[in-house]
């Protein structure tokens, strides 16, 4: 059974494929009868796992990361799925006998994804033309190098986005790798002045972000990937360790405090780059992993599995009950071009067997909310 997950999604469109997992108090909201669910479409597989789901910009086909080997591997083939017709083809299979396919991500010209064993080790990143079919290895993991640990691949446009830190965690490195040619540019080498930081990119606006903290001050580190410059903020982050980044999108950032990160305690806030302000978004215990960040729209799973959302407009916070607040049959949520869904996994004698994604256009959904007391 997945970690509850947490998912930051526009209200409106939603361009990201992200999660976090994790527990989260279930008295933050009075339940009210919610709407009647807007309509879906539901594939049905027969994979006791999924990895990453992604959506086709056009919004015709699903791509889905899952397991294919009985449950010996997290996810171990990617199948494009027409989301009309519900016709599907593989069009990768790992030779990892457990393995785990992460990092999704599709475009009109090119999918990337990163493979690995279950354990971690032999990581590999490849890209494959979406015109020709053909694929391509862009990055493998040697055991032998402990000094470049990759943190992330982005897909923008013709190129891939690959980020490294030290194993000491000391410096970031990022680097521009062309899919047409192949030819890799080195964009920055950063050297942390603390300890705590993480980095992400904004896609959209073709931004990195990572976090430092010197004397006394918290920071953002802001790369720009078409203009090359470098920006430092500090404002309002005074005696803040900002420490892990959730996600970046447009011109908010989701971070956690490093000092709750190691008290365990997940207090999480919004940081406006506009305003320079930050907002208490959420505050419960064992939010971990990541999130995505469209917009001002928070939806998550509460403890007892339910949908629940979160709005930010304006430095005020609203809270929804969703058509499916209290459902606990809810493992995982995801989003992706404009779509929201849901994962239900189906268990025998205690086991997960196959696994349903039910999708609905976002703002179909965020119309069925309605307001919490």
């Amino acid at each position: 059974m997945k970690r509850f997950l947490l998912v930051f999604v526009s209200a409106l469109l939603v361009t990201g494929c992200s999660t976090i997992k994790g527990d989260l108090p279930n008295d933050r909201f009075v339940q009210p009868v919610p709407k009647q669910a807007p309509s879906s479409i539901v594939l049905q597989l027969d994979s006791p796992s999924i990895g990453d789901v992604v959506v086709s910009d056009d919004g015709e086909y699903a791509y889905v990361a899952l397991s294919t080997d009985k449950g010996k591997s997290l996810s171990n083939e990617i199948h494009k799925i027409h989301l009309r017709s519900k016709k599907r083809e593989s069009i990768f299979k790992s030779d990892y006998k457990a393995a785990t396919i992460g990092e999704l991500q599709v475009n009109a010209n090119w999918m990337v994804w990163s493979e690995s064993r279950d354990q971690g080790s032999g990581e590999m990143v490849w890209a494959r033309n979406q015109k020709t079919g053909v694929k391509k290895k862009i990055y493998q993991q040697r055991d032998d190098d402990i000094n470049h640990i990759r943190r992330l691949s982005t897909l923008v446009g013709d190129s891939v986005i690959m980020a490294y830190e030290t194993q000491s965690n000391k410096h970031v490195e990022v680097k521009r790798i062309d899919l047409n040619t192949f030819k890799e540019k080195d964009l920055v080498q950063y050297a942390y002045s603390d300890k705590s930081h993480d980095i992400k990119m904004d896609g959209e606006q073709d931004r990195l972000i990572w976090t430092d903290f010197k004397d006394g001050t918290g920071m953002f580190q802001l790369y720009d990937l078409k203009s090359g410059k470098q920006s430092t903020i500090t404002d309002g982050l005074k005696g803040w360790r900002p420490g892990y980044v959730r996600a970046f999108n447009q011109e908010k950032v989701l971070f956690q405090k490093s000092e709750d990160m190691d008290s365990g305690n997940a207090t999480v806030f919004l940081y406006d780059l506009n305003k320079k302000t930050e907002t208490l978004v959420i505050k419960g215990t064992e939010v971990n992993q990541q999130a995505s960040l469209d917009g001002n729209s928070l939806f998550f799973t509460n403890e007892s599995g339910g949908v629940e959302v979160v709005t930010v407009e304006k430095g005020a916070i609203q809270k929804w009950t969703t058509p499916h607040a209290k459902e606990g049959n809810i493992d995982s949520l995801y989003t992706s071009k404009g779509y929201f869904m849901i994962e239900r996994n189906q268990e025998k004698e205690g086991r997960s067997v196959s696994t349903s994604l039910e999708f609905f256009k976002v703002s179909d959904y965020v119309k069925a909310c309605t307001p919490s007391s």
